[in-house]
């Protein structure tokens, strides 16, 4: 839509787009995240099944706040999120219709975030080393969620 990829979520979801054609392993990986409604927007990566969401999230929100998270499909077939980092970031522009430059850097079991070209969070984990990456727009307030993508680049490292 007008030259973006766009993604939504209803109330209580997450709207996941992903590049099943892919698989990294140690990668930079940037797009631009506009949200349009609803709080919340980012990216995912590290994603080895396309029958499941287990990977990595990046998400920025409208407030400033940033979040990184490792979401595993639990015995129930629902989602467990863990958090990994988080925390609030001057280099996030505030509010709706606001683009946001995010990117990670993956290398081994530690990644690197930034917004806007600056330096965020770094954090550890090795749950996942390899898979797909896409886009994500997050509903999982009482809101409905609309976020739109675009200038996406992936380098492998």
């Amino acid at each position: 839509m007008d030259g973006t990829y766009h993604s939504r979520a209803q109330v209580g979801y997450i709207g996941n787009c992903y590049a099943s054609a892919t698989n990294f392993t140690d990668f930079a990986y940037q797009v631009e995240v506009t949200i349009i409604s609803g709080t919340t927007g980012g990216i995912w990566f590290r994603n080895a099944s396309s029958a499941n969401y287990d990977a990595y999230y990046f998400y920025i929100h409208t407030d400033g706040r940033y979040d990184f998270l490792k979401e595993t499909l639990n015995a129930q077939q629902t989602y467990d999120a863990t958090s990994l980092a988080g925390g609030t970031s001057p280099t996030i522009r505030r509010g709706l219709n606001q683009p946001n430059l995010v990117a990670a850097v993956a290398r081994g079991s530690t990644f690197y975030f930034y917004v806007n070209k600056q330096y965020v969070t770094i954090a550890t984990d090795n749950s996942y080393k390899s898979g797909a990456i896409g886009v994500s727009a997050n509903s999982t307030d009482t809101s409905g969620s609309e976020a739109s993508f675009r200038n996406l680049q992936v380098w492998q490292l």
